[in-house]
């Protein structure tokens, strides 16, 4: 069985009001059932972790295709009253780049999903165009296991309340990063452009996320890098993430969710944890030096590149 869908995060807003067109009915039902059903959503949303979902009675591998695509068009304008400072090149290094209204670079995203057999999958995320790399170049990809594999009664019900992620992925620490924009998913931000202390890295390695009711548990280790690295073994060193919370569904219109995260490195050796994001910033130009342009103006980094302790 193969099928192929795709989603551009654009119109996931629009998927969400279409009826159920396709839905039918038994013969004999009330209106009410038709009016109930073709109003009933195709699927339900989560802004943050990925629900448990089980393909029952799959066959054959099921690939997915999806995308997201942003196209800005930017008109603000800055100014400072800092003294000039001048380089050695004769220019003001605290001169603000001069900017207006304008399109910037379109950025998109291209999702490879690939359900391997009940409770299984392989994504691969890339990036199409960004503002760091124009070309299409890999974000991550990773294994996600939901179901057990193994026909083991202790595995089956622990794997119940279990997901675990193998690979190169966005490491799960605080819950900011489910609202972000991620090059060209924008959806979920009503600001397009990210947090001034931005906290998203992708890292190699693994998570396991626990849920059981309200409550939800993550823990998760990493090579502390968001790239491989075999060299100076002495100056590296693993990376330990953990989350704790609860979050509870009060009417359709509430949703309250409280967690804590922390993430711990004794000797990072260049850790990216507040630098991780290799997409850069959707406000072009914006607070930016003229002379040295960045491609994550706006934000700050605190530079913490051998040990960091952060929650």
């Amino acid at each position: 069985m193969f099928t192929r869908t795709v989603a551009a995060a654009l119109l996931s807003g629009l998927v969400l009001s279409l009826p159920a067109a396709a839905q039918t009915t038994e013969a004999g039902s009330s209106e009410s059932s038709r009016a109930e059903a073709a109003a009933k959503p195709t699927f339900k949303p989560t802004t943050f972790e990925e629900v448990k979902k089980i393909e029952e009675g799959l066959e054959d591998v099921k690939i997915t295709v999806g995308g997201s695509f942003m196209q800005v068009f930017q008109n603000l304008s800055h100014s400072n009253t800092a003294q000039a400072v001048i380089g050695p090149e004769g220019n003001d290094l605290n001169e603000l780049a001069d900017i207006g209204a304008g399109f910037t670079l379109a950025a998109a995203n291209l999702n490879l999903n690939a359900q391997l057999t009940p409770g299984i999958k392989v994504v691969v995320e890339t990036y199409l165009s960004s503002r760091h790399h124009n070309e299409a170049w890999v974000k991550g990809g990773y294994l996600q296991i939901d179901e057990s594999p193994i026909r083991v009664p202790v595995l089956e019900t622990a794997m119940q309340y279990l997901t675990i992620k193998i690979g190169h992925y966005g490491v799960n620490y605080g819950d900011a990063h489910y609202r972000r924009t991620d090059n060209g998913n924008a959806v979920a931000n009503p600001f397009v452009e990210n947090l001034i202390l931005d906290a998203f890295t992708t890292e190699i390695g693994g998570e396991v996320v626990g849920r059981a009711g309200p409550f939800i548990g993550v823990f998760g280790v990493t090579s502390g890098q968001n790239k491989g690295d075999i060299t100076t073994p002495e100056s590296r060193s693993w990376a330990f993430i953990g989350k704790a919370g609860a979050e509870h569904q009060f009417t359709e219109t509430l949703r309250v969710r409280l967690t804590g995260s922390t993430y711990q490195n004794d000797n990072a050796g260049r850790a990216t944890l507040y630098a991780g994001d290799r997409a850069g910033s959707a406000y072009w130009g914006v607070v930016d030096n003229a002379a040295a342009a960045a491609y994550t103006n706006g934000r700050v980094n605190p530079n913490f590149t051998e040990e960091i302790q952060a929650y």
